[in-house]
């Protein structure tokens, strides 16, 4: 009776050690998932923060485009001054001031293109080839002889 109670007691010993080591590989299971998951979000994040800094630096160049005039970089700035006014006109874009802009760099970013989309199609005033670009267009006003409703797009890039 003796060896009864002793195979018993082992037996016992043996399920708590396999149920011991069945919850541990649960609980590490379970470790190495959350681990993965913060790391995979971690990454997005990451990425979506890069996005969001080329979007911004895209709305930004369109912006002073569109509503700032620069004689010397009209890739800084291409609107119409109006002399009767006195004054740079928002959103009116001079077409011989913007036909000069080039491409230009913003740290690990750079404006590769400019150009004018209508109903006929895309007109670049100048265009780079690169990767992983994004685009911002805005709804101006072009002031040749009459005044024309067009978009002007600008493209930002990574270099």
């Amino acid at each position: 009776m003796s060896s009864w109670k002793s195979r018993s007691i082992t037996d016992r010993g043996f399920m708590f050690s396999l149920d011991a080591v069945i919850a541990s590989m649960l609980l590490l299971f379970a470790f190495y998932t959350l681990i993965i998951s913060v790391s995979s979000f971690a990454g997005q994040g990451s990425a979506q923060e890069e996005y969001v800094e080329k979007e911004m630096l895209a709305l930004a160049v369109s912006e002073a485009i569109v509503k700032n005039r620069n004689m010397e970089n009209p890739s800084t700035g291409a609107a119409y001054f109006n002399s009767e006014k006195m004054r740079v006109e928002q959103n009116v874009i001079d077409p011989a001031l913007v036909s000069k802009a080039t491409p230009m760099e913003f740290g690990k970013y750079e404006l590769s293109a400019i150009y004018e989309r209508n109903r006929a199609g895309k007109k670049y005033f100048f265009e780079q080839e690169r990767e992983n670009c994004i685009v911002m267009e805005r709804f101006v006003l072009m002031k040749e002889l009459l005044e024309r409703k067009t978009i002007i797009g600008v493209e930002v890039c990574e270099k």
